[in-house]
């Protein structure tokens, strides 16, 4: 259980890091920098959420494929810059 919590920690690190260096280094990110941070954060956390068993026996396909999908689509953008 840790060890997923780490997991998801470690994927919102870039988001203070970001706030901090607005805030106080004055530094300015492109749009997409944002949009990449918040697909990888939201696609771990989805990608580690566990549903109760009596939820997944009824209704396996909602969740299913959307956390893996939000990990890759932010590396598909890299030809952009």
């Amino acid at each position: 259980m840790f060890c997923l919590v780490q997991v998801l920690g470690k994927s919102v690190k870039p988001i203070p890091v970001m706030i901090l260096g607005v805030l106080l280094a004055h530094k300015r990110y492109p749009l997409l920098k944002y949009l990449f941070v918040l697909m990888i954060t939201t696609g771990v956390a989805m990608f580690l959420y566990k549903p109760s068993k009596a939820q997944a026996v009824s209704d396996t396909s909602s969740v299913f494929g959307w956390g893996e999908f939000l990990l890759v689509r932010p590396g598909t953008f890299r030809w952009l810059k």
